[in-house]
């Protein structure tokens, strides 16, 4: 696995590849981001293309196999990374879901996102483990109801939003790696800081 390119010196001092997260190392996350490029899918940081409406954090473009991270802490949208933060790496790894989302149901990038843990009882049980508040979940919940078409839509968002909060890096990658099989790409895009 190729490792990182430095970017901002200064941040080396600030997070290395060991520094733990809520959701595992940075280590870890590269090695999700290393994933998600075996799958086949291009990462993008920081574009104006997928980060100009400042409102978002990231995005996954299903069809495109293009995954777009918009950094907390980016002041020019020039394509270039800047130190991550832990909301970056939440966001990283809730884009990531998505991914292994569109693997479950079919082949990746077929348009067809299906939920983990699609049985409703099965949902309900990974809902009552997770670390997150019963009162951020409904929060979360009713914001996705009130900006979302369908239940299904809620339930891909929401799924998300609890496997970002409370899965690690290191599990989403196994996941995308088992379900998400693509032919051999080259990681030339990595991820840095």
């Amino acid at each position: 696995m190729k490792k990182f390119i430095t970017g901002a010196i200064a941040a080396l001092s600030i997070i290395t590849p060991t520094t733990s997260f809520a959701n595992g190392t940075f280590d870890d996350h590269e090695k999700l981001w290393d994933s998600l490029q075996r799958a086949g899918i291009t990462i993008v940081v920081n574009t104006k293309e997928d980060c100009g409406e400042r409102d978002t954090d990231g995005r996954y473009y299903i069809r495109r196999r293009r995954l777009a991270i918009c950094q907390d802490n980016a002041r020019v949208l020039n394509g270039k990374q800047v130190e991550w933060t832990n909301n970056d790496l939440d966001t990283l790894r809730h884009e990531a879901h998505h991914v292994v989302q569109d693997c479950v149901g079919g082949r990746l990038a077929d348009g067809d996102l299906t939920p983990l843990f699609a049985n409703q009882e099965d949902f309900a049980k990974f809902i009552s483990v997770s670390p997150m508040s019963k009162e951020r979940i409904e929060r979360i919940r009713n914001w996705l109801t009130e900006n979302e078409t369908t239940e299904r839509d809620v339930h891909l968002e929401l799924e998300a939003y609890l496997v970002a909060d409370g899965v690690e890096a290191s599990s989403i990658a196994s996941k995308l790696d088992k379900l998400c099989k693509a032919p051999r790409v080259n990681l030339d895009n990595h991820f840095s800081f």
